[in-house]
């Protein structure tokens, strides 16, 4: 997908920024192992050995997402193997899970694991418009796992500016480019060309008789992105279960930031305790 690029000098500092940031990434292992999530033969034990060459760190978050109600807890029970967990996810979703969730690992930042947290927000808050408005659930998983990487550039561009670079880069750069980025993380790892889609969108798109994936994205981020302009995190307004209700949406919300290891970075107000 072509992306416009206005200036030499701007092209300038985005080949500086791919040549130096993401031609470099480094995710802790070979991303090739995850070509076996692609193959819908593979077996159990194939992928059951994924687990011993990627992180510990993401093993771990992986078992936690395949847990939390979300994934269905309560009607599965728990899993107890790398197999189940990534069959429960999804072998795909949980592809890109790994991916995403290595590059929101490369910096211990504070800063940047906010960032990688509204990335997070957006992928959570996309599920629940387009799966209320009936869209079926590999359309649903597209707009979650769009959320996941819509802001993916700004990653590489924050990564740019704390590695010694000194160049100044002004917020309407980070805009303008951080879709471009977007697409070169998605080239860089074969990823879906779904994603290039919700990325780079540049309207809010409909299609002949509902929104369009991207649209259900851009309403999730601009959500996401207001609240933690105010607060910092994601605050949610809903009720909160009782001895008549076991789970909400804001509770089911909450564990997944929990899951993931963002619970610092959600809130959810009781609808009795209106802001």
């Amino acid at each position: 997908m072509k992306y416009e690029i206005e200036n030499n000098e701007d092209l300038k500092i985005l080949n500086d920024i791919e040549e130096k940031i993401i031609k470099n990434i480094n995710l802790g292992y070979d991303p090739q192992i995850l070509a076996v999530l692609d193959d819908e033969r593979a077996t159990s034990n194939q992928i059951e050995l994924i687990k011993d060459k990627i992180t510990k760190e993401i093993v771990t978050r992986l078992f936690r997402m395949a847990n939390a109600v979300y994934f269905g807890k309560l009607l599965g029970g728990e899993v107890s193997s790398f197999f189940e967990a990534t069959i429960r996810i999804g072998m795909q979703p949980a592809k890109l899970y790994i991916i995403a969730l290595s590059i929101f690992s490369l910096s211990p930042s504070k800063e940047y694991k906010m960032l990688t947290a509204r990335s997070f927000a957006t992928s959570v808050l996309g599920r629940m418009p387009a799966s209320e408005m009936g869209f079926r659930e590999k359309e649903i998983k597209n707009v979650e796992l769009g959320g996941l990487f819509f802001n993916i550039g700004q990653l590489m561009i924050w990564l740019y500016r704390t590695s010694g670079s000194n160049i100044d880069l002004e917020e309407e750069f980070i805009s303008k480019y951080s879709p471009y980025l977007g697409l070169k993380i998605i080239e860089k790892f074969k990823l879906p060309g779904f994603l290039n889609e919700i990325i780079v969108s540049p309207y809010f798109r409909l299609t002949e008789d509902s929104f369009h994936l991207s649209a259900i994205v851009n309403m999730a981020n601009s959500i996401v992105e207001n609240s933690f302009r105010k607060y910092g995190k994601l605050i949610i307004q809903s009720p909160v279960p009782d001895e008549l209700i076991s789970n909400t949406t804001g509770s089911i919300i909450e564990n997944q930031f929990r899951a993931i290891g963002f619970s610092e970075y959600i809130e959810i107000v009781p609808v009795t305790e209106a802001r």
